[in-house]
């Protein structure tokens, strides 16, 4: 969802029920404009699609406002969905088939990582960790600073921001830090389509990304 309740909020209320039943973030603004004819942009299909798997979902659907109209072939459907954030969610799929997706827990409290803006705001910033608290993810989608609580985490920590939009790399830190302070980091101050979001990754281990294309 591109306007309040966002992806999060909705996520987070679905997750917290009881008993516990999977969700599915299924079809936020389409690209590129959404049902009313309003233009959708890049950022904005990607910030739904990491707050919502960051929040608990199981996955997300998406799409592209033109394949709602019937009467189209294969090939055409194919180049509709071609839109420039759809492609970038493929980066989304990379990430998490480098690490331990089914132990991701949702942060909502920012215990392991704080930061960003309160909830109901574009700026929240999704966190979730894994449960033996080796890897912690959180979707920055403002370029705020974050505060990492190193002591949640069983040894020393890798720092590195995620770049959404192609999906690489970059140190937070020039080192592997003790699990033993709380650190401020900050994230570069555009990605490579020039817009604000990054992921920051925490790890014990040493983390590379899986590309699976």
């Amino acid at each position: 969802s591109v306007e309040s309740p966002y992806a999060y909020q909705l996520i987070q209320g679905d997750y917290e029920k009881q008993p516990v039943k999977p969700t599915l973030l299924a079809e936020p603004a389409y690209e590129p404009t959404d049902a009313v004819g309003d233009p959708t942009s890049p950022y904005e299909v990607r910030r739904s699609a990491y707050w919502a798997v960051l929040s608990g979902a199981l996955g997300f659907s998406f799409g592209a406002s033109e394949t709602n109209s019937e009467g189209g072939t294969a090939a055409e459907v194919v180049a509709d969905v071609n839109q420039p954030g759809e492609l970038q969610l493929s980066n989304l799929i990379d990430l998490y088939n480098s690490l331990a997706w089914s132990q991701l827990i949702p942060d909502y409290s920012h215990q392991v990582i704080g930061g960003g803006g309160s909830s109901g705001s574009t700026s929240w910033v999704s966190v979730a960790a894994t449960s033996n608290h080796r890897t912690a993810l959180a979707y920055d989608p403002t370029g705020s600073s974050l505060d990492v609580d190193l002591a949640t985490f069983p040894a020393s920590v890798q720092l590195q921001w995620f770049d959404p939009t192609n999906g690489t790399l970059s140190p937070a830190s020039d080192r592997r830090l003790p699990n033993t302070e709380t650190v401020t980091v900050t994230p570069p101050h555009l990605n490579k389509a020039g817009d604000p979001d990054f992921v920051l990754i925490a790890s014990v281990g040493d983390f590379e990304i899986t590309t699976r294309r």
